[in-house]
């Protein structure tokens, strides 16, 4: 693409500087100053283009009897507005992950130095480079903080590597954060006052689990009047306080029970107990505390489908667990009565004729 000059026609020569600049155009020489040129009323002005190693040689030239000719130089550049350029719109990083990078440059050349300033939305996210060494500067090679970055005439095109990582929090849940990247005008040419600021977005992954019930078994199996089988009750992670969890079976039919070793501050002797409640601490929140189901006799012959519900009780629970959903733990109960049926003694008999 070539730059382009406006002509009037005689009696005078006008090169339009407006419209050079307008259309992406910028003056780098002219000899002489530019201005209009009185002609002849006769002659008509031509104007030649011509490239010559990438800069765009603009030439008026004339026949007057004085053989006037007037030209300069001018420089095709981008129609571009001065801004600050990301590699990447997103990216995303786990808590306590590797680092994911992208660079910053500017979108044209500026006539001095530029400063860019990096801002994290969020102190658990670190911006940062990698520093290879150098006795000059007398800092080892590792990684270090990137608050800013330093364009010059002379840099402005290339990409400087900025990398993010997340820091580990008490949270469980994923976040959306931002790194904000601004002009710093006091430290800045004139050229980029007008950028506006660009930004990241950042999502967090969270490494940590969500505050939930875990149990070590979805499915357990009893027979009736049978010996007790046995699963553990765990939270997911450290609450702040205490949590209790409620357990309820479906049926009467399907005892929770607990064995208690003899404890003089409960004044109750060794034995089953029922047991419908445990208390996590952030002590012991990661311990299974074991629960036992035996199934009691019925009236009926077929297995049966039962459960046990372990919920939050979030009257006398912190906060944390409040959105932690009920686990059930699915029953499947084997009977021991034989289905009704006709019985007969047995299945084959002998006679003898006049016997």
């Amino acid at each position: 693409m070539a730059c382009s000059w406006t002509v009037v026609t005689p009696p005078s020569l006008v090169v339009s500087i407006s419209s050079l600049a307008g259309r992406g155009c910028r003056i780098i020489n002219n000899q002489p100053t530019v201005a209009a040129v009185t002609l002849d009323s006769n002659i008509t002005p031509t104007a030649t283009e011509i490239s010559n190693g990438g800069v765009v040689v603009l030439m008026a030239s004339t026949t007057s009897s004085l053989g006037d000719l007037r030209f300069f130089y001018a420089e095709w550049v981008p129609v571009v507005t001065p801004a600050i350029v990301l590699s990447r719109s997103t990216v995303t990083v786990t808590e306590e992950g590797s680092r994911e990078s992208y660079t910053v440059r500017l979108s044209y050349r500026p006539t001095g130095n530029v400063q860019v300033t990096v801002q994290a939305s969020s102190s658990a996210l670190v911006t940062d480079y990698y520093f290879g060494g150098a006795a000059y500067w007398g800092i080892p090679a590792g990684w270090y903080d990137r608050s800013y970055l330093n364009f010059t005439a002379d840099n402005w095109n290339t990409g400087q590597s900025v990398n993010v990582r997340a820091l580990a929090d008490d949270g469980w849940t994923d976040e959306q954060v931002s790194v904000t990247h601004a002009i710093v005008r006091s430290n800045t040419v004139s050229d980029y006052d007008g950028a506006a600021t660009r930004t990241l977005r950042v999502t967090v992954r969270d490494d940590d689990p969500a505050p939930a019930i875990v149990l070590s078994q979805d499915t357990l199996t009893v027979t009736e009047e049978g010996s007790r089988e046995w699963y553990t009750v765990r939270l997911s992670r450290q609450p702040t306080g205490n949590v209790r969890v409620t357990l309820q079976a479906s049926s009467s039919a399907l005892a929770i029970e607990d064995y208690a070793l003899p404890n003089p501050f409960f004044l109750r002797p060794a034995g089953w107990y029922p047991f419908s409640v445990m208390i996590f601490t952030a002590d012991n929140w990661n311990t299974g505390q074991r629960v036992h189901l035996r199934a009691q006799a019925d009236d009926g012959w077929t297995d049966e489908q039962l459960s046990v519900t372990h919920a939050i009780d979030r009257s006398n629970t912190v906060s944390d667990y409040d959105n932690a959903a009920p686990q059930t733990l699915r029953v499947i109960v084997r009977d021991d009565d034989p289905a009704p049926a006709i019985v007969l003694s047995q299945d084959t008999l002998t006679i003898t004729e006049e016997g």
